[in-house]
């Protein structure tokens, strides 16, 4: 199966908390399977699929406009961090060195940190 990305598909400039562009991206195979996302955040915007009858539709939860991501308070789509999970506290201790982290109201860490949904991807076109 053939995997193309069309780099980028479109690019909006936006005035938010975060000047940055925010460009879109769309990968479709062979087969019509295609998923469209975003930089900001590595947001999965769509991703249609077939279904048994082979009629393609969108199976993400998401927004329909791409400035909707920048104002989400709920990480909808988005990479939410180094990991998925938290950290009980607010210090990790690896070969004996210690490392404050941030910390939610509770006392724990969570998903490797603050504003990864925000985060401009660089985007680096791969050919096989």
């Amino acid at each position: 199966m053939e995997t193309k990305l069309i780099s980028p598909s479109s690019s909006i400039t936006v005035q938010a908390a975060i000047p940055a562009e925010v460009k879109l991206f769309t990968i479709k195979n062979n087969r019509g399977t295609k998923l469209e996302l975003s930089n900001c955040g590595a947001a999965v915007l769509s991703l249609y699929v077939t279904d048994k009858h082979g009629n393609f539709d969108d199976v993400v939860l998401g927004y329909d406009d791409p400035y909707e991501y920048l104002q989400d308070e709920y990480y909808i789509g988005t990479v939410v961090g180094r990991y998925a999970n938290r950290i009980n506290g607010d210090t990790v201790i690896i070969d004996d060195q210690a490392y404050k982290l941030a910390a939610k109201p509770g006392g724990y860490h969570q998903h490797g940190g603050k504003n990864f949904k925000h985060y401009n991807n660089d985007e680096n076109q791969v050919k096989k």
